[in-house]
């Protein structure tokens, strides 16, 4: 007696949770393929959102994730945008991210950023005029005034 293999989706699924080391184009690729010819919409949902959260996703092959399939992605644009800016915002807090940051008007990205200690007074104070929700401009501009906050 013979075991079938695994379905492709959870050979990706398998080798994505497995993985130490960030992904490259072809690994890449290969879950988008294995996504493409799952047939229950539920597992190829959940099976994208991994993906795209996952550590091993570095931000070429987020984007990468991003420009494929249109129908493939649709439904996780605020997934990748959000993982997009966070990832960004692991590597530094520049004006140009800033700006994406406050156009996102995502409240849960503004919310770290406003925590963030590499957040400089003139970004602090952006935020506090131009946040996502009043609690984000209270906070910003709480710090803004918190002399301790600028040694």
């Amino acid at each position: 007696m013979t075991m079938d293999p695994a379905p492709p989706l959870n050979q990706a699924l398998d080798a994505l949770r497995a993985s130490t080391q960030p992904l490259d184009g072809t690994q890449v690729d290969a879950f988008l393929e294995a996504v493409r010819t799952e047939s229950d919409a539920k597992r190829t949902r959940a099976a994208l959102a991994e993906l795209i959260e996952s550590p091993q996703l570095g931000l070429d092959q987020l984007e990468r994730v991003a420009r494929s399939d249109p129908k493939l992605v649709r439904g996780h644009e605020t997934r990748i945008r959000r993982t997009y800016l966070n990832r960004r915002l692991e590597e530094s807090v520049t004006q140009e991210l800033l700006e994406q940051v406050i156009e996102s008007r995502d409240a849960t990205i503004q919310t770290q950023l406003v925590r963030d200690a590499r957040l400089s007074r003139k970004q602090a104070e952006q935020l506090a005029k131009r946040g996502a929700n009043p609690t984000i401009r209270q906070n910003a501009k709480t710090w803004v005034q918190d002399k301790k906050a600028w040694r």
